[in-house]
């Protein structure tokens, strides 16, 4: 479908974007306000974040976007302050937010290499912690992040960190079962359909097909578009953050 795809019959532009990642790079849940005061969605696929953000400059309006990637990378591997914040409220499902890699490891390919790193690093400081096998699995898109944000100035002026699993705790007022159970799954399209009424035809229609991207990943987007949708509206809440070798690391929900 071109430069990337989208499925849409809208003609404005979006007022908020949330952006999950997924087989075949990044997935965004678009919003349209439409003229009945009603929200629209679509879903749109792209490959880069760069191309994410030449698509961005295109558009009339500016819209606020979130994504679910950890944007502020630590020396080593650890919680950082907006991590542990997200633990403390996620309670029972803390373990869904891991630790990022410390900046020593962003150019690793494989998880051998990691572990290698680490062991060396180890030689000299015996308390560093080893990356999570999941951590490790999205080292590639962490590190496009990073190196996107470090390349572009004022990046974090729309740009945000999200985490989907809390974004859904707050919209629902309560936890959540684990997001890849049937339970899990049903309970959050049913809180995506309450508020966006198009949303299970807009995902029915998606083109893109389970070797690009499951339910679970358009899900997670639309939990971060519903949090763009509170930043549009300044109702968002902004988690405790720190600047981690020049970039603010830190989580709104």
């Amino acid at each position: 479908m071109g430069v990337h795809d989208v499925v849409t019959h809208k003609t404005e532009d979006p007022v908020a974007v949330g952006v999950d990642g997924c087989k075949g790079g990044w997935i965004a849940a678009l919003c349209y306000r439409h003229s009945s005061g009603e929200y629209m969605t679509s879903l749109e696929r792209f490959s880069s974040v760069v191309q994410l953000a030449a698509w961005r400059e295109d558009l009339a309006v500016e819209p606020p976007v979130t994504i679910d990637v950890p944007i502020g990378i630590p020396e080593v591997v650890r919680f950082r302050l907006c991590d542990q914040e997200a633990r403390a409220r996620l309670g029972p499902r803390r373990g869904a937010v891991f630790m990022p890699p410390g900046r020593y490891l962003l150019e690793a390919t494989n998880y051998d290499e990691v572990r290698r790193l680490v062991k060396q690093r180890r030689l000299e400081e015996p308390s560093t912690r080893g990356l999570s096998a999941y951590a490790a699995g999205i080292l590639p898109k962490i590190r496009e992040v990073n190196q996107f944000v470090r390349n572009q100035a004022n990046v974090q002026k729309w740009l945000f960190e999200v985490h989907p699993e809390l974004c859904f705790q707050v919209w629902a007022g309560r936890d959540f079962p684990p997001k890849r159970s049937a339970a899990g799954t049903l309970d959050r399209l049913i809180l995506v359909r309450q508020m966006f009424s198009d949303a299970e035809s807009v995902i029915r229609e998606q083109p893109f097909g389970p070797q690009v991207t499951d339910l679970t990943d358009i899900l997670d987007a639309y939990a971060a578009l519903w949090t763009a949708l509170r930043k549009v509206r300044e109702e968002h809440e902004r988690l405790t953050q720190e600047t981690l070798n020049g970039i603010i690391g830190n989580m709104i929900v």
